[in-house]
């Protein structure tokens, strides 16, 4: 089992990310942000690249470009509201939005919040999706296909152990 700091926020500190009150600028990443919760923890590179027809099909069918991996899931109604609301720069993949400049500005609404971790990045959206699937009993391989693992190895890395089933 590999060894990974866990990047995992509670579904509180989801929501006060979701809610928090924030300029278009950093609105902006925070919405990439949950885009990539809602849609099971997608990379953001792999959301840059969906199409048009995909997202208004509703359904997405592609292949995650670092594994190679299928990726098939319907977009939800949270995930349909932020394309819908941020079309013109998010459609499609807005490739100037580096993954750098996402972290930065995730840090900088970290700094502006009590209980968001200081070190917040974009890959706390696919631990925190995986973590919660996991509390919800979705078993690990199901958990591991949606974030397009080859292996379930690499995704019990990702799962935030709920040691409260155990106890």
């Amino acid at each position: 089992r590999r060894t990974v700091a866990h990047r995992t926020l509670t579904i509180e500190q989801l929501r006060e990310l979701r809610d928090i009150n924030l300029d278009d600028t950093l609105s902006f990443a925070r919405d990439w942000f949950m885009l990539s919760f809602y849609l099971c923890g997608m990379n953001l590179p792999d959301i840059a690249h969906l199409d048009e027809e995909m997202i208004k099909s509703g359904e997405i069918v592609t292949y995650r470009r670092k594994t190679k991996q299928p990726i098939r899931m319907m977009i939800q109604k949270e995930a349909q509201i932020i394309f819908e609301n941020h079309r013109d720069k998010l459609l499609i993949g807005d490739k100037a939005y580096s993954l750098v400049k996402l972290r930065n500005q995730l840090q900088t609404i970290a700094k502006m919040s009590k209980t968001l971790p200081k070190n917040l990045t974009p890959y706390f959206a696919r631990h925190s999706w995986a973590t919660i699937a996991s509390y919800l009993d979705i078993p690990e391989k199901i958990i591991g296909n949606a974030l397009a693992h080859a292996n379930t190895t690499i995704t019990s890395g990702y799962i935030n152990f709920d040691h409260k089933k155990v106890d």
